[in-house]
């Protein structure tokens, strides 16, 4: 069986993790928005075609975010409307927190790597001669 070079495997790699930031960023842009999730608006948004979204990389970034899921329907025999509009609302704020989770990681890593460079920045002062104790208060 002939394998696939790794320079080409590297390349499809990229390509999918380019694909997988698009389907985020689209996703995080219409929840931002508060308009209604579905991978119509999420190919719409994100420019890319229909067809990608049956890719499993992709497929994956969408169960995590439940694009695509069969939404509960209520039942008007067995659950009030009230019921129902309270379980919309909690998966709405389910998803503004998963939001804001990820959001939050992504500025914990960032503060990480800043505070990372503010400490080079301070040995360089420091090595140079530099008083830095006056910016430090």
């Amino acid at each position: 069986m002939n394998k696939i070079p790794e320079g080409l495997s590297a390349q499809q790699q990229k390509k999918r993790e380019e694909t997988v930031r698009n389907v985020r960023k689209a996703i995080n842009d219409i929840v931002a928005e508060g308009a209604e999730l579905n991978i119509k608006r999420v190919s719409e948004y994100s420019g890319l075609s229909r067809s990608v979204f049956s890719k499993p990389h992709v497929k994956t970034v969408l169960t995590e975010y439940g694009v695509g899921e069969k939404k509960t329907v209520c039942d008007k025999k067995v659950s009030s409307v009230k019921e129902c509009s309270a379980q919309k609302e909690v998966n709405e704020k389910n998803s503004v927190i998963k939001r804001l989770r990820e959001e939050l990681e992504r500025k914990t890593l960032e503060c990480e790597l800043l505070r990372g460079k503010f400490h080079a920045l301070v040995q360089k002062c420091r090595i140079n001669g530099v008083e830095i104790d006056d910016w430090m208060k």
